[in-house]
């Protein structure tokens, strides 16, 4: 995996928030950290499905304070396991 893939499974992952610094801003991995997170956790289903199937993903984690609309494999207090059921 090269680093134009990384760069596109990050933006895949951090859903409609552009993670990425315009040109000649300067940003602390701190802050491109918390967008990417941000990002992440606000995934709707249908981005979460989208990108499951894109990576053939097996599985999505999300805290669990991040309710989608797709199967659940495993959750605890703090986690969910979804599941690609159309993989």
């Amino acid at each position: 995996m090269g680093v134009l893939s990384w760069y596109e499974r990050l933006t895949d992952l951090s859903g409609t928030l552009n993670p990425w610094p315009q040109a000649g801003e300067r940003v602390t991995f701190g802050k491109m950290t918390q967008v990417l997170i941000a990002g992440y956790n606000s995934l709707t289903t249908d981005q979460a499905q989208a990108v499951m199937s894109k990576y053939g993903a097996d599985y999505l984690v999300t805290s669990s304070t991040h309710a989608l609309d797709l199967a659940i494999a495993y959750q605890n207090s703090r986690y969910i396991l979804y599941t690609n059921l159309s993989n």
